[in-house]
């Protein structure tokens, strides 16, 4: 059986990057963070949340 990926909200995604929601939604707007939408309520899955994060570090 294959792992399944955790999926957080935006606000648990916005208290790990120290950053507002405002600013995650900027992000995944910008394309910079991936997402899913579902019933209503955006995630970010574990995988996407460390890829969005090694991308800011290669960018500075």
């Amino acid at each position: 059986m294959q792992d399944l990926d955790t999926l957080y909200r935006i606000s648990e995604v916005a208290g790990f990057l120290k950053a507002s929601r405002a600013t995650v939604y900027r992000h995944m707007e910008s394309g910079l963070l991936e997402s899913l939408k579902c019933r209503g309520t955006r995630y970010v899955s574990h995988s996407q949340l460390l890829a969005f994060v090694e991308r800011l570090k290669a960018s500075q």
